[in-house]
């Protein structure tokens, strides 16, 4: 074995070996994350289907928290939650959007 093909097998070695364990932290960072995130929902009781609201309280995706109130006088309200990472969300987009538009017909 020539003495060049020796060095790209030592750093393909290496490369490799930083790989995985790069995989691995990055596993581990996710695991934590995630159960950090679940405490955070399991903290809070979430509303169910139908159920009045005086306000609700909301975790921005810049990890800020917010409350949404609600005026007793006011119409119903319904509120749609969509992520710029989901597909369907995205797919649904147009639907909700002229869900949104009738009603606002509907009320003016």
């Amino acid at each position: 074995m020539k003495k060049a093909d020796r060095v790209l097998l030592l750093v393909l070695a290496v490369s490799l070996f930083a790989n995985v364990a790069l995989t691995v932290r990055l596993q581990h960072n996710r695991v934590a994350y995630l159960s950090n995130l679940q405490e955070q929902f399991d903290a809070r009781a979430l509303p169910h289907a139908g159920a009045r609201l005086d306000e609700l309280h909301l975790l921005g995706v810049d990890g800020k928290d917010s409350d949404l109130k609600f005026d007793s006088r006011a119409l119903p309200v319904i509120a749609y939650v969509l992520s710029p990472k989901c597909k369907w969300c995205e797919l649904n987009r147009p639907n909700v959007d002229t869900s949104r538009r009738r009603c606002a017909v509907n009320i003016e």
